[in-house]
């Protein structure tokens, strides 16, 4: 990740841009040593910011959507997830939905906070949610699926929990300036 972080930080744009695609490729391969796919599947949430030019933040959202999707290990889906909620982006979200009936709970876990967390859902996936809900077994990942439906709730001005307000690194970053 330190890689990431030094290309985020880089002066030069054709730095940013050539190690998203280099962490890219890495991703789509969908083969190879699994801890160095895990890193730069984490390391995309990274570089995702503000620091890259939105068709590159796109390809990122993609890479990432389907990585959530196809990975065959549980957890790299789950760091797919991780990497696409700390990316904040709502071109996200649909796969986030998708992922709701993944087998892992894990994944599924990360996916309802997604929804809950990211800004930009709406009725479809208060939906999602709560059908996904209806059919859950695990405590946790049902827990996770209430909390994120009564924060769309409550971003359309429905209950009394907070709204939508996006990854909370970045809620703490705000705080700061």
């Amino acid at each position: 990740d330190r890689v990431a972080v030094e290309a985020e930080n880089h002066e030069d744009e054709n730095v940013r841009v050539g190690a998203v695609a280099a962490l890219v490729k890495l991703v789509q391969k969908g083969h190879g040593n699994r801890n160095v796919r895990r890193h730069a599947i984490a390391s995309l949430g990274l570089l995702g910011d503000d620091k890259v030019s939105d068709s590159a933040l796109s390809l990122i959202v993609d890479t990432l959507s389907l990585a959530l999707q196809n990975e065959p290990a549980p957890f790299l889906r789950r760091t797919a997830g991780d990497a696409l909620n700390d990316l904040g982006d709502p071109r996200g979200i649909p796969a986030a939905r998708r992922a709701l009936g993944d087998p892992s709970k894990l994944v599924r876990w990360r996916a309802a906070h997604i929804l809950g967390e990211v800004e930009g859902g709406g009725l479809e996936d208060l939906t999602a949610l709560e059908k996904a809900r209806e059919r859950e077994d695990a405590f946790e990942v049902a827990f996770e699926m209430a909390m994120s439906a009564d924060r769309l709730r409550a971003s359309a001005g429905e209950g009394d929990a907070e709204g939508v307000k996006g990854p909370m690194w970045k809620q703490l970053r705000g705080l700061g300036e």
